[in-house]
């Protein structure tokens, strides 16, 4: 009888709760929203950035960095979708993929000073406390 005490481990990871699925699903929808709503911002500058001035009653000076900071925006949206991925097969470093892009908006959110993007950055903290309450269920 062989044991090979390097297979058997203590512990075993525990399955994620329902509750993360669904706080998945809210974050793959949110990300998505605003991923999808950048790409269109970003079409609009490199097509005809009068649309913007229409729509928004303001005149883009320079579009190309205004297309570079929409193209990153919508980057910075996608990476923690990636994050919640890999957190939801269990995989604990999907969840720095999560905080850093969102780090990145929180700090945007608040240098903007309006009430309504500081109400987005608080709420992205807390979607980033509750999915570190998970990392007990997964592993490196």
């Amino acid at each position: 009888m062989t044991d090979n005490l390097l297979d058997e481990s203590d512990e075993q990871v525990k399955p994620l709760p329902a509750s993360f699925k669904t706080l998945a699903t809210f974050a793959y929808l949110g990300n998505g929203f605003w991923s999808v709503l950048f790409m269109i911002f970003f079409f609009l500058v490199v097509t005809d950035s009068n649309v913007l001035l229409a729509f928004f009653r303001f005149k883009v000076e320079n579009e190309a960095l205004m297309a570079v900071i929409y193209l990153l925006a919508m980057i910075f949206c996608i990476i923690p979708i990636a994050g919640v991925i890999k957190m939801s097969r269990q995989n604990r470093n999907g969840f720095a993929l999560y905080v850093v892009p969102n780090a990145i908006w929180i700090l945007y959110c608040f240098w903007l000073q309006n009430p309504i993007t500081i109400a987005f950055g608080l709420l992205s903290i807390t979607f980033i406390f509750m999915f570190g309450s998970f990392l007990k269920y997964m592993e490196y």
